[in-house]
């Protein structure tokens, strides 16, 4: 079986490590690799790579990527590979969510321009949907025969036996980026009702932190912890 798979370079590339592989999208697009290789030859494409002429069995490609790759390729079979909830539903969410905080629309963090959400749906035969029942209820109930959900789980490599932490008073949240999309909204509007002395919140920012960490809605429940991008929430 010859096979198309889209993703992103900079967050797997099976011929060098990524720069964002430890990333969950890293994580899901190398195990989406790994498993496609199992059943034949897998092209692995950029979305930047815009391979056009070719033919596969199957195209696998994040929704970004998928209706570009569909139409300049002949693919037998199409699946489209959405990470995040319908993408309508998630730009009205976060458009009042940003008022709300009074932070600026993460635009950087949409869908680029041209994506077409319904197209997309159309053409593809099946959808691979990353979440649960509450993220497979935002999309329309017209597409719901085409989606398969999938999960997360904790990659192998970092399922490490650990000791037996003390029992302490706290709850750590780690996050790739706090933003409006990593559910860092439900963080602080459930912590911000919790006394500090019953409890704290470690957050650890893996990437970086967005406007919304730095709002006044934020500011006073954190303290940077010196030399790491841990805050305290109380």
């Amino acid at each position: 079986m010859d096979v198309m798979l889209s993703y992103f370079r900079d967050y797997f590339d099976p011929l060098r490590p990524a720069r964002l592989a430890s990333h969950s999208a890293g994580l899901i697009a190398a195990n989406l690799f790994h498993t496609l290789e199992r059943y034949g030859t897998v092209g692995y494409f950029d979305r930047n790579d815009a391979p056009a002429g070719l033919c596969a069995d199957l195209a696998l490609a994040h929704f970004w990527n998928f209706r570009d790759l569909c139409r300049w390729n002949r693919c037998d079979h199409r699946i489209a590979f959405y990470s995040i909830a319908d993408p309508d539903w998630m730009r009205t969410l976060l458009r009042s969510a940003a008022e709300e905080f009074g932070v600026p629309f993460p635009t950087w963090d949409q869908p680029p321009a041209g994506f077409d959400h319904a197209g997309t749906m159309t053409v593809a035969d099946r959808v691979l949907l990353v979440g649960n029942q509450c993220t497979l209820a935002t999309f329309p109930s017209r597409w719901l025969g085409k989606i398969r959900l999938l999960n997360y789980r904790v990659d192998p490599p970092f399922a490490l036996a650990s000791p037996a932490p003390a029992k302490r008073r706290g709850f750590c949240y780690p996050v790739t980026h706090c933003d409006l999309r990593k559910g860092f909204t439900d963080v602080l509007r459930t912590w911000s009702g919790i006394d500090p002395r019953q409890a704290r919140l470690q957050v650890c920012a893996i990437g970086y932190w967005t406007d919304i960490a730095s709002s006044a809605r934020c500011r006073p429940l954190t303290r940077c912890c010196p030399g790491c991008s841990r805050r305290s929430m109380w």
